[in-house]
This record gives C-alpha cells, structure tokens and sequence, in this order.
C-alpha cells in the first residue's frame, strides 16, 4: 500500500471517529431533553375565563396573583390564582397585537407585535399614566416575549421570526 492510501485512509477513521463523537452526544442531549420532559409533574392548573382565551403574556405580581395581557385588547388582567378569578382590567392602550408583559416595581411594560411598548405607571393605582415607546427595531420583526431583566436594569424582547440578513 503507498504512503497517499494509507493516509487517506488515516484522515477517513479519524473523521469517522469525530462523526461517531458528535452523534453520539447530540443524541445524548435530545434523550435527556426528551427524560426531563416527561419526568415533569403540574402540580397545579387554571382555567382561564372566556376573556383570556388568547393570553399571550403573563407576570407575576405575588405568590396568589399574576398580571395578564391577551391579544387583542388593551387591557391588563389582574387575575388572583387563588380564587380563580379576574380582580381587575386595567385599560392602558386601544385594540392591538398583544405579545407580553414585564413588571418592574409598579409599573408594567406591554410588548405589541410592532415592537412598541406601552409603559403603564403606577400600573395598579387609578393616578396610573400611559405612554406608548416606539422603538428603534419597529417593523422589522414580529415580536413575541418580553421579559425584565431586574439585575441589569432593562427590558428584554423577543422576535418571533427571523428580520433581514437572517438576523434575530
């Protein structure tokens, strides 16, 4: 056998063993994904009224109550877990696209799909004021999650589909 074979054949086992590697330990990853799944255990559900059918966001308020937005109306829903039931609707904004809802201290921020963001103050007071921000990235992307980031100070948003360039 001549020397360009046996090197060929030396580059071919080394990929393979990579390959054989690599398998191996993608399909590690997707069993345990597939074990954590089903080793999940709800402890406990709601039904939701008629209203919040279409709740595209939820916040946590205390250990009994979440803040809810759904995704057509301009409203938030304050809805007590304990007793299963709506305690309040604050309006803040028109009919829209609704996609989330982050707190911080007493005031809420409400994603719309556009990317705008609506920050309600003193969210659960009756002095409460509204103003919708629009953002820099509007219209680029369908937004989807919105979350705060307590540690760092910021709201953070998710796009739902991928912009120009492949970006998201």
């Amino acid at each position: 056998m001549n020397v360009q074979k046996a090197a060929l054949l030396i580059v071919l086992g080394v990929i393979s063993v990579i390959g054989f590697i690599y398998i191996s330990f993608d399909r590690k990853e997707i069993v345990n994904s597939r074990e954590d799944l089903e080793n999940l255990e709800i402890v406990q559900e709601w039904n939701l009224p008629k209203i919040l059918d279409e709740v595209s966001g939820i916040a946590l308020l205390d250990k009994d109550r979440v803040a809810a937005v759904q995704d057509e109306d301009g409203i938030i829903f304050i809805y007590n877990l304990k007793d299963s039931k709506i305690e309040k609707q604050i309006e803040f904004g028109d009919e829209g696209d609704y996609e989330g809802i982050a707190l911080a201290g007493s005031t809420a921020y409400v994603l719309r799909s556009d990317g705008n963001i609506f920050e309600v103050l003193n969210f659960n007071e009756e002095n409460r004021q509204t103003r919708e921000i629009e953002t820099e990235i509007k219209g680029e992307y369908n937004f989807e999650g919105l979350c705060f980031d307590k540690k760092n100070n910021r709201l953070l948003i998710a796009a739902k589909e991928k912009a120009k360039g492949n970006y998201k």
